[in-house]
């Protein structure tokens, strides 16, 4: 008869260099491996590490890839707002919001500010020129010269050799005793009625009268100069804020409509900040013009230069001449 058979052979020995499995290798025992883990082999187990190392490995997204991501979700985002939420939802996703806006505001209103400060220091200035240069003005203060040593005469104050602007407002307050006229019509109609030596100062001094002879000052000016000047200076302040990129990347993006904003903010104001800092230098240079000029009046008017207000010596004059035509 044939031997029994066992019915549970013994389990083959491994060969020697066979390698271990990974819960032996970890330190267990082959017993607690299960069956399936039993039958994966070794190089199933180097498979798995390598996969698991070349998805680790992986670059990131793109940023494009990035931005489409987070273009759809906002868009996703929108479609559950109303129109008056998604314009808040649109705005607070705006860096710096109140300053862009301030400097979006700066360039619709600096360049007309520019130019205001430009005709003004123009017309400042061509006042000065015209009272030196106005020849009745001289006549009429001459004649002022010539009555003053007249009734001043045999007194300390006799002999004078030049006259004050201030000697107009003085001879416009010194009335007849019939209260009719004044020493300074009277001057001025010595040669031709009063009325008419005002109308010919004042084609004289046309400037004067520019805007209802109501005009700026000096200070008001100066003023306005400087509001100009914090203006741009904060436009280039969020200029300076945004990242510098690549000129050709920054090209390409602005022609296919998906530059972000802070450089979009870049594209409309930096050409405008060029422009407004070129129209800031001609407004200094007519500024120094106008110094000079005052200076200049200054001593016309027989004060130290530089230290007679060139605003009150031209509304002297033009209270004058306003009193001449008034007449």
């Amino acid at each position: 008869a044939a031997p029994a058979m066992d019915e549970h052979p013994p389990a083959a020995e491994p060969p020697a260099n066979a390698p271990a499995s990974d819960a032996t290798a970890a330190g267990g025992s082959p017993s607690s491996v299960g069956a399936p883990a039993a039958e994966a082999s070794a190089g199933d187990v180097i498979d798995a590490k390598a996969a698991r190392r070349v998805r680790s490995d992986e670059a990131p997204p793109s940023l494009k890839t990035w931005n489409e991501l987070r273009g759809r979700a906002i868009v996703e985002v929108l479609k559950q707002l109303s129109p008056p939420e998604a314009f808040l939802f649109a705005m607070s996703r705006l860096p710096r919001i109140a300053n862009l806006t301030q400097a979006m505001r700066h360039r619709l209103t600096l360049p007309a500010l520019v130019r205001a400060a430009r005709s003004d220091a123009g017309r400042m200035r061509r006042c000065c020129v015209e009272v030196q240069d106005s020849a009745g003005l001289k006549a009429l203060l001459s004649a002022l010269l010539t009555a003053g040593n007249f009734v001043n005469a045999g007194s300390a104050r006799a002999g004078a050799a030049g006259v004050h602007l201030d000697a107009l407002e003085k001879a416009a307050m010194l009335r007849s005793a019939d209260r009719r006229t004044t020493f300074l019509r009277t001057l001025a109609g010595m040669r031709r009625p009063a009325r008419e030596a005002g109308r010919e100062l004042a084609a004289e001094m046309p400037s004067l009268f520019e805007g209802g002879g109501d005009a700026g000052t000096t200070g008001e000016l100066r003023s306005q100069v400087g509001g100009c000047r914090a203006a741009l200076a904060s436009v280039r302040h969020e200029l300076a804020l945004v990242p510098v990129g690549d000129v050709e990347e920054d090209i390409e993006q602005s022609l296919a409509g998906e530059l972000d904003m802070p450089r979009r903010f870049k594209l409309v104001m930096a050409d405008f900040a060029d422009g407004a800092a070129a129209e800031l230098l001609k407004l200094d240079e007519e500024l120094s013009e106008l110094e000079v000029a005052q200076r200049e009046l200054s001593v016309f008017a027989g004060e130290e230069a530089g230290k007679a207000d060139a605003d009150d010596v031209l509304e002297r004059v033009r209270a004058a001449v306003e009193h001449l035509r008034g007449a």
